[in-house]
């Protein structure tokens, strides 16, 4: 599934009828975008290594840029999909408190 484009679709969707929905959600939205920005460029970062030791490199620093590329993709990509999740529950529950109850 494509979390950022899924979720960017819904917000856009949803933005202009609810005015505080970016406030509410905008925290969450950018670390999705953010993991999926940081996902892309490790699979880039991975390729160029995976390249690199074809080509007959032995430097060490391309192994170890695919291990850290398969640990963002084991541990920080699957986030994304509880990220979009949390962004498209939406302002409901926060604008649900009125600004009396601050007083």
């Amino acid at each position: 599934m494509n979390h950022l484009e899924d979720t960017t679709q819904w917000f856009l969707q949803n933005a202009f009828e609810k005015p505080h929905l970016a406030g509410a959600v905008g925290n969450n939205f950018q670390l999705l975008i953010g993991n999926v920005a940081g996902g892309w460029l490790m699979a880039r970062a991975a390729i160029a290594a995976q390249t690199a030791i074809e080509n007959g490199s032995t430097d060490r620093f391309f192994v170890n840029k695919i291990k850290t590329a398969l640990f963002f993709a084991e541990q920080i990509l699957p986030r994304c999909d509880s990220l979009s999740r949390i962004v498209k529950s939406g302002d409901d529950s926060i604008m649900a408190i009125g600004a009396d109850d601050f007083e």
